[in-house]
């Protein structure tokens, strides 16, 4: 996937993450009990709101809270919310820039199905994802 977003430190120890993260064409591998492969496009808005684990400059840790609304399209159109939670770690070799990588976990999710089918895609509930941030 690949996206954008913004976060915002209303506090020293509080941040909100607001992101849209969009795949097209991704492989969807068929589950055991599917003989289906095709291709899944996907549409994540996802609002967190993180708290700040620690004090240092260069490297912070962030756990966090928050809900994604995904929209898939393999054949037909599924759309679902899931609540979601992370733990983040981030490095800053300078000011304005940041490396990141979080540890997140929807807590429910909704196959993609094809039409007129009990056949579809699932996505993973725990997953890894690693962000660059310029901050300004």
């Amino acid at each position: 996937m690949i996206g954008g977003g913004m976060r915002y430190a209303p506090a020293a120890k509080v941040l909100v993450d607001v992101s849209y993260m969009r795949t097209a064409g991704a492989a969807a591998a068929a589950n055991s009990s599917w003989d289906f492969q095709g291709k899944l496009d996907a549409d994540v808005i996802r609002a967190r709101l993180e708290m700040k684990l620690n004090d240092s400059r260069r490297l912070s840790y962030y756990a966090g809270a928050g809900a994604a609304l995904y929209t898939l399209h393999m054949e037909g159109k599924t759309t679902y919310y899931a609540p979601t939670v992370s733990f983040r770690g981030e490095f800053r070799p300078q000011a304005r820039v940041g490396l990141s990588l979080s540890c997140n976990y929807d807590l429910n999710r909704k196959p993609a199905l094809m039409q007129g089918s009990a056949k579809g895609a699932l996505l993973n509930k725990f997953y890894l994802e690693p962000a660059l941030s310029v901050y300004f």
